[in-house]
């Protein structure tokens, strides 16, 4: 199985500039553990996970940008790409999810989770690709 098939397009984003305290809100309030954050003309330059604020408290967010608290150099994958093999590069860097671009675009991400729902035989909805877009939700500056 390839992981475009499996893959949410429905990413959540963040630009590098972005208050880190407005991605912690965003990211609770919309119940992920990832941002992908882009960069200019959108390129993927980074995650930033609920790990990369655990050494933070809250009140200290206002003072840092998501530049300052992400992990750099993401690791990305192609839609084409074997699940096997994503869950090798997963396992491999230790990271809990994947963006998946096409080129430089993002159009998805894959997480832990979801490899589990594979695994475990959970059914996944299929995306309607009219209403669904990649970066649809893009926290900006």
């Amino acid at each position: 199985m390839r992981i475009d098939a499996l893959m949410v397009r429905d990413v959540h984003a963040v630009e590098a500039d972005v208050d880190a305290e407005a991605a912690w809100h965003h990211m609770r309030r919309a119940g992920v553990r990832h941002l992908v954050v882009l960069g200019e003309e959108d390129q993927v330059v980074g995650i930033l996970s609920q790990r990369d604020f655990a050494l933070r408290d809250a009140g200290s967010l206002a003072r840092f940008k998501v530049r300052e608290l992400m992990t750099p150099r993401a690791i990305v994958a192609p839609p084409e790409l074997e699940l096997r093999e994503a869950a090798k590069l997963m396992h491999d860097h230790v990271i809990g999810c994947l963006p998946i671009v096409d080129g430089a675009r993002l159009v998805g991400i894959i997480t832990t989770t979801d490899l589990l729902a594979v695994l475990a035989g959970e059914p996944r909805p299929e995306p309607d690709p009219d209403t669904v877009r990649p970066t649809g939700r893009v926290l900006r500056k």
